[in-house]
């Protein structure tokens, strides 16, 4: 844009330099070939004060010359306004006052006033376009800081989730050991005297025998206790979808589900479940619906979940933090969420993950 209008200048002055001048003098040609140089300079160069004033100089001088000149007073005001060099515009309004007579005089300081504030404008939209350039570079630096922190939480989190695996296995291992472990072996060395003495002595082998079936007793009441304490009290898989679908009371649900919920691994449950309370969330706000389907299917490599409504829809989904949060989890697993909302609201959420392994520590199902 800046060329066109340098380049449109320079043309009409070269046009009227030709049509009204006769003849053309060298000294206007090289005035005009002067301001053309240094205005190559800025264009390639960048604008510099120095060459703003050279160039008012070199105007001022030629003029005299020439008054085709006063049509490059346009872009020397242009110029000097972006530099903000205000006080550069004074020797060429007194000059105006000074050279040129009166009918002209009004036309060239409208000419004047019209280019500087041009370049006043381009000056402020320059200033405003570099703040929203730092701001955006800004927010992208604290975007890529957050994703990294997401990652080293996540990272950090599955290190977390598997030394707690670790340690509880350890823990059952030593109360296996300690409790379990004495007991049996205290019984099989009571039934191999039992082996021992049951040929001489009858009475007593059947004593011990009643003994060892009397502790191995206590020691399946042991196992029974230590496996009923290890299992979990809260309702997982099938049962925990259906327990958030049945507290929801707005209207009826449709709900089916298909495949192996031995495969779905503790943190995609979480997730699924937040998507579903998310969308009775919103449906609940703002669809006015009649009927809600819910259908989940799992295979061994992936797990779909798709909710929707028979309610009014909108035109324009604007996501805000529970569906921005939702996409982002999504994504952070290597998942896809897409919406709809033309025909009611559907959610399509596609959740990709190995059959038979725990994605929250890495391990093998058995």
């Amino acid at each position: 844009m800046l060329y066109l209008l340098r380049g449109a200048f320079f043309v009409s002055a070269i046009v009227l330099l030709v049509t009204l001048t006769q003849p053309i003098t060298v000294v206007a040609v090289l005035g005009l070939l002067s301001l053309l140089a240094l205005n190559i300079y800025k264009e390639k160069y960048g604008l510099v004060a120095w060459i703003s004033g050279a160039e008012v100089v070199l105007l001022l001088g030629f003029v005299h010359v020439n008054p085709v000149f006063w049509l490059l007073s346009g872009v020397v005001a242009f110029d000097v306004m972006r530099l903000n060099i205000h006080y550069a515009l004074i020797p060429l309004v007194v000059s105006v006052f000074l050279w040129v007579s009166l009918p002209e005089i009004v036309v060239l300081l409208l000419f004047i006033t019209i280019c500087s504030f041009f370049g006043y404008f381009l000056k402020c939209y320059d200033q405003q376009l570099a703040q929203l350039m730092t701001k955006y570079d800004q927010e992208r630096k604290q975007r890529y800081d957050l994703e990294n922190v997401k990652t080293t939480l996540l990272r950090s989190g599955a290190e977390q989730a598997h030394l707690a695996e670790l340690k509880e296995r350890n823990r059952i291992a030593h109360q296996i050991h300690d409790n379990l472990g004495h007991a049996l072996s205290s019984i099989y060395m009571q039934l191999q005297a039992v082996e021992r003495i049951f040929r001489v002595d009858h009475a007593k082998a059947k004593g011990l025998l009643s003994q060892s079936i009397i502790r191995l007793s206590s020691a399946l009441d042991l196992l029974r206790n230590t496996v009923h304490n290890l299992q979990s009290r809260e309702k997982l898989g099938l049962d925990y979808i259906k327990e958030v679908i049945d507290h929801f009371t707005y209207c009826p649900v449709e709900f089916s589900a298909y495949g192996d919920w031995q495969i779905v691994s503790a943190s995609n449950l979480e997730l699924i479940s937040t998507i579903i309370k998310e969308a009775f969330t919103n449906a609940a706000k703002h669809s006015k619906a009649t009927k809600i389907v819910v259908k989940i299917e799992i295979t061994e490599g992936y797990l779909r979940l798709y909710i929707s409504d028979n309610g009014i829809g909108c035109k324009t989904v604007r996501e805000g933090m529970g569906l921005y949060g939702m996409r982002e989890r999504v994504r952070s697993v290597n998942g896809n969420l897409s919406i709809s909302s033309q025909d009611g609201f559907i959610i399509v959420c596609f959740l990709p993950f190995q059959s038979g392994v725990d994605a929250d520590a890495g391990i093998v199902s058995r």
